[in-house]
Formats: C-alpha cells, structure tokens, sequence
C-alpha cells in the first residue's frame, strides 16, 4: 500500500456476510500497537463471501512509511457470534511528492 493513495481493499471468506446477517462489522488498521485507520460497517460492501472497503489518501497518509500496517476484521453477526480475523500484514510503501493531490 502506498501513502496519499486510495485503495480499495477486498476482505475474501468462508463466512456469509450478506447484510442481514451481519450486525456489526470494524475494519482495523494499526501500526506500531496503535489503531490508524478504522472501518465499520456504514464504510463496507458487504457480499455473500467477501467484504470491501475504500481507504482515502487522508487514510493512507496516516500511516508511517517504510513499516507494516496491521489489519484485523472483527464482525458481530445477528445471531449473536462474535468472529476475529487472522491480522494481515501489508507493508507501507512512500511515495516522493507526500500529502494529498
């Protein structure tokens, strides 16, 4: 991922997470054991087997460059199960003009 950039990121499962069965849904993004960015559910597209959500360069330029965000999906389905996802690893790439265009 690249600082002041946009990108949209699509979360593949084993889980159904078509909207009615899901309650609640957070997207989180840390660095260095403090959270950067977050997602909720208002934020996402939720399909059968997936989620995607859209980062904005306010985003991206939050996070350090040359390091690794983590990211981790948590989801409250309305039966009341509560899942975590495995945190995913992405490194931080800089860009050489830094801010928003």
């Amino acid at each position: 991922m690249r600082r002041g950039t946009t990108p949209a990121h699509v979360f593949k499962t084993k889980l159904d997470l078509t909207p009615e069965n899901v309650e609640k849904l957070f997207i989180t993004y840390a660095q260095n054991g403090s959270v950067r960015v977050e997602k909720t559910l208002a934020d996402a597209v939720l399909a059968e087997k997936s989620v995607a959500v859209s980062l904005t360069q306010a985003d991206t330029l939050r996070f350090d460059p040359d390091t690794i965000v983590s990211i981790q999906i948590r989801v409250l389905f309305a039966d009341g199960t509560a899942i975590a996802s495995n945190v995913l690893r992405v490194p931080v790439e800089i860009v050489l003009k830094d801010g928003e265009i």
